[in-house]
């Protein structure tokens, strides 16, 4: 998941749609977003120019989709059952993710400004700079797809303590933070759920099994809201992870407790990814949920640290005995090489199956930080899986 933001951006460049006399190629970074030309062919902006960046995902109020021109016959034009949600598309052969909405700008130049509208005759104005953030002024909010009742369960706010947040940006947004040839490590995207598994030496709370595990949702977790380990959670998809056992029947449990005890009885997080039937549309060909693993968080949130990938690796294979998410590449960063890796099909047990990868994630192969994400880790989306022609498309956090 990343941070959901409307910002105010710079247009790198326009271009001519190839094959489109009337449409624009803006690129705003690592993103094209299609545009209509003005009444007399030429471009509505023009590289240089600030704009509101829209992006997918964002829910519209009706004033501004009256105002982009996104309304007809009393409803929105956009995705959604009230067409109000911005979803990436392919035109004319180019894909294109999120709109543009205008600033205005002061008499003399200088100052930008943003209107919104609360009704016909009634509009208030904001003043902003590049990489202001307009969601909350502009009435826009993120789409959130229901959760399914085997991914919901009964939390306990108790030990906000423990609560993480963990996020990856896209490589699109933050296409400046990793270097040509720097050296990384690509994995697959698998389309699933993510869940943290933990273990807390410190902790003593009978709501969670045996007082010190804990399992958790992405949401969940960075709100501090942890899974009880009672009746009425028995089926829920994290906490039957955290009942289970690997392949060689170790309880998962015991492997927390082995990891911890590695490393000096220190708190673990396992973050992994549940996927296969009955989770998202996307099933991977595997008749029951599998978990795989993609970090390991040792200490306690905030002051300790992520295995780097020769120690994960090492952890992983001997000492849990679970299985990572699939290592398609390491070597030097290259953006073109990054493209081959995104698209095609996925693998499952190192066997291409007949289904499209959701994408990567690239992680630097030396844990360092960035003063705009953090951690240097950034996801490429495939366009193939965000445009999937399938009605049943699921997106649960």
């Amino acid at each position: 998941m990343s941070t959901f933001e409307v910002k105010v951006v710079r247009i790198d460049s326009v271009d001519h749609h190839p094959d489109a006399d009337r449409l624009s190629i803006i690129k705003i970074g690592g993103y094209n977003c299609i545009s209509a030309k003005l009444e007399d062919g030429s471009h509505r902006y023009s590289a240089g120019d600030l704009v509101v960046y829209i992006p997918e995902a964002a829910i519209l109020p009706e004033w501004l989709l009256k105002k982009m021109e996104f309304w007809k016959d009393d409803r929105g034009t956009l995705a959604g059952s009230k067409g109000d949600r911005v979803k990436a598309i392919r035109l004319r052969g180019i894909f294109s993710q999120g709109v543009l909405y205008s600033l205005d700008c002061s008499l003399d130049g200088e100052q930008h400004y943003i209107t919104a509208y609360d009704n016909e005759t009634h509009t208030r104005q904001q003043f902003v700079k590049e990489d202001s953030d307009v969601a909350e002024f502009l009435g826009i909010t993120k789409y959130e797809p229901p959760i399914p009742v085997h991914m919901a369960g009964e939390v306990s706010g108790a030990n906000t303590e423990y609560s993480f947040h963990y996020d990856i940006e896209s490589i699109q947004k933050y296409d400046k933070v990793l270097e040509i040839g720097e050296d990384v490590v690509v994995t697959s995207k698998r389309h699933g759920t993510f869940c943290c598994l933990a273990y807390a030496p410190d902790l003593n709370d009978l709501e969670f099994l045996n007082g010190k595990f804990f399992a958790a949702s992405k949401g969940l977790l960075a709100k501090g809201l942890l899974l009880k380990n009672n009746e009425a959670n028995a089926n829920n998809v994290y906490n039957k992870f955290l009942h289970s056992k690997n392949d060689d029947g170790t309880m998962m449990t015991d492997i927390l407790i082995r990891i911890s005890e590695f490393f000096g009885n220190q708190t673990i997080y396992i973050f992994g990814e549940i996927f296969g039937r009955g989770i998202q549309d996307l099933t991977y060909q595997l008749e029951f949920p599998r978990l795989e693993i993609f970090d390991i968080y040792v200490g306690k949130p905030n002051v300790g640290r992520y295995l780097n990938d020769a120690e994960l690796d090492s952890v992983l294979q001997n000492i849990a005995g679970l299985k990572r998410v699939p290592i398609l590449y390491r070597g030097p960063f290259n953006i073109n090489k990054m493209i081959e890796l995104r698209d095609g099909n996925d693998i499952i047990d190192g066997q291409t199956i007949n289904q499209i990868r959701e994408g990567i994630v690239i992680r630097s192969s030396v844990e360092r930080k960035n003063k705009w994400i953090g951690r240097v880790q950034l996801k490429f989306i495939s366009p193939a899986y965000i445009l999937r022609k399938n009605a049943n498309a699921t997106e649960y956090q």
